[in-house]
């Protein structure tokens, strides 16, 4: 087809828009609808404030909604092919969907880096930001400035204008102070109906009087206290971390149907926290004018002063969001340093005072490697002075003879110390059991327990379906910094790590003795084997109703993303070497964030 037909089929194309639209039935609606925008943009026209805009604004919102009406009744030509486009935008930005997990397994490792665009966004948004601020500092009247120029144009197009920047405000403030008060919240809990009511008293008492001081301080306060408060945590996060060595955890993330990458969660926390405090800023700083640096006082006398005053809340909600988030983070990175099982911990020994060779003892303990302790610690090993020729354990105790060989006396101190810890753990894994079977959970409900990871700090139930509406919640028992001493799971990621074991799922359908017998094995192979090899189902030959089955796959969806070699200890008579139809959930594993972490 020549360019003369091309431009015939035009032509037949617009004269039949021309004719749908001047149909009368098209017309009733037009015409009227054209009408009724005129009259509000010439009612529009005598606002002198944004208080003004908001009664345009609800004008409008009443002339959509008998749009609306009246397309239900009787439709109106055109507006379903607004809403198919509007749908295809909405369907198209669903697609850009960031999933994200965690890594478990860690070998081998995925390729490293943060998203790349986020790499992209970050440069526009500090010149935005820049940009804003400036404004805020050197441009008191921005907001006004604004308003001035799109009215001339149009005193719709800014209602609506407004109307977006309003809705951004708005629901920032709902989001950051829904984090601020849950940041009070307690991580787990409490058991009793007592101990909840208390709990959630504290924490709205707590939160309520955060917000007051926030009110305060929108009150009383500059803005550029709130911009400074915002960008300067994930500065100092990441200039704190730039050189240290923590807890490691490695994020896993996948942008759309990208590859799936990996980042540590110090570098990607700070960038995650830069990217929000530049958006913060770039948003925020235009809308609050001269109270950047005048205090509040000002805003009452602009054009714009709703705008202002949700600028302002905006900004100090982020702020405070911020400051708690990443406060959250540091006393996490403490605790996690500080609790770490990966960390190496020298076995301590503990000789009693009345000894009468305690000073020889614990020499030879110190050219052993051994750590002394302070107190009669339950993880210490106790030794004392032998008249043996060797090195032997009797009744509990290490008998040490004044000369003996600082490598047979580690040796056996170590064989004791591993006993210790393994006879420990089974105790406190069997309170564990009975406070998780309390809760009234039977087949086809998981116990998930990870003892070896310094982020995950509960114990996570869920029951079968839980994924569907209506199901019941999981449930977290903790914190297992509590419930299992440092020695403890210190040994326990000696031997979940050795043994390729990244979670552990236990029916709670299974009794005590049969889940004492299968942790009997986990040890005995430890045992035998250490780190040569990958726990099997094999190995679990013999165990009477239990059914062993490793789930080597991991948990990968559209959103969530979970890379672990999965232990599950199910009853004989729950369905064979078949996995639940519905896979744990998986989310729990994740450490909070905003809790974050």
């Amino acid at each position: 087809m020549g360019s003369e037909g091309l431009s015939r089929l035009r032509r037949l194309k617009l004269g039949a828009r021309l004719r749908r639209l001047l149909r009368p039935r098209t017309l009733a609606v037009v015409v009227p609808g054209c009408m009724a925008l005129v009259v509000l943009e010439m009612g529009a026209r005598l606002a002198k404030s944004d208080l003004g805009d908001a009664v345009t604004l609800v004008f409008l919102v009443l002339m959509v909604f008998l749009v609306a009406l009246r397309h239900e009744l009787r439709p109106v030509p055109g507006l379903n092919t607004f809403g198919q486009r509007c749908r295809r935008l909405v369907n198209r930005l669903a697609r850009w969907r960031l999933a994200h997990g965690v890594d478990l397994r860690e070998s081998p490792p995925w390729p490293e880096g943060p998203p790349r665009a986020w790499g992209r966004a970050l440069p526009p948004l500090i010149l935005a930001g820049l940009a804003a601020t400036a404004l805020g500092l050197f441009r008191h009247d921005a907001v006004d400035a604004t308003r001035g120029a799109l009215t001339r144009i149009s005193h719709l197009a800014w209602v609506l204008a407004l109307a977006v920047v309003w809705a951004v405000y708005a629901s920032g403030i709902a989001v950051f102070m829904t984090l601020i008060l849950s940041s009070f919240l307690p991580s787990f809990t409490p058991k009793s109906q007592t101990g909840k009511e208390h709990a959630h008293e504290r924490a709205a008492v707590t939160g309520g009087l955060f917000v007051i001081a926030l009110m305060a301080a929108i009150t009383w306060l500059p803005v550029w206290i709130a911009v400074v408060a915002t960008l300067a945590p994930p500065l100092l996060w990441i200039a704190w971390n730039a050189n240290r060595r923590g807890p490691s955890m490695e994020v896993l993330w996948r942008w759309n149907t990208g590859p799936v990458r990996s980042e540590d969660w110090r570098r990607l926390f700070g960038i995650v926290g830069l990217l929000i405090a530049f958006i913060v800023i770039a948003i925020g700083a235009w809308g609050s004018g001269a109270a950047m640096t005048k205090g509040f006082e000002v805003v009452l006398d602009t054009r714009t002063p709703i705008t202002h005053l949700l600028a302002l809340g905006f900004l100090w909600s982020a702020a405070a969001a911020q400051v708690l988030a990443f406060a959250h983070l540091a006393v996490r990175w403490g605790q996690g340093r500080r609790n770490d099982p990966s960390r190496h911990r020298p076995v301590s020994v503990w000789v009693s005072r009345t000894d009468p060779h305690r000073r020889e003892i614990l020499e030879l303990a110190r050219l052993s490697g051994l750590r002394e302790a302070d107190v009669d610690d339950t993880d210490a090993v106790r030794m004392r002075s032998g008249s043996a020729q060797g090195v032997v354990i009797r009744e509990g105790w290490v008998e040490v003879p004044l000369g003996a060989d600082p490598q047979d006396v580690r040796d056996v101190v170590g064989r004791r110390d591993r006993r210790q810890r393994r006879r420990r753990a089974v105790r406190q894994i069997r309170r564990i059991f009975k406070v998780v079977k309390s809760m009234g959970r039977g087949q086809g409900h998981l116990m998930g327990f990870v003892p070896h990871r310094w982020f995950i700090d509960g114990v996570f139930l869920e029951g079968p379906g839980e994924a569907e509406e209506g199901a019941e919640p999981a449930v977290q028992v903790g914190p297992l910094s509590v419930l299992l001493s440092p020695a403890v799971r210190a040994y326990l990621h000696r031997v979940f790590h050795d043994l390729a074991v990244d979670v552990l799922f236990v029916d709670l359908s299974l009794s005590w003795p049969q889940l004492q017998s299968a942790l009997a094995v986990l040890f005995e192979t430890h045992d035998i084997f250490g780190g040569r090899r990958e726990v099997l189902p094999a190995d679990f030959a013999g165990l009477h109703g239990v059914n062993v089955v490793i789930h080597e796959e991991g948990f990968f969806s559209d959103a969530l993303l979970i890379r672990a070699r999965a232990l599950f200890l199910l009853p004989e008579n729950g369905g064979g070497d078949v996995l639940p139809d519905s896979q744990p959930a998986a989310s729990k594993i994740l450490p909070h964030v905003g809790s974050f972490v």
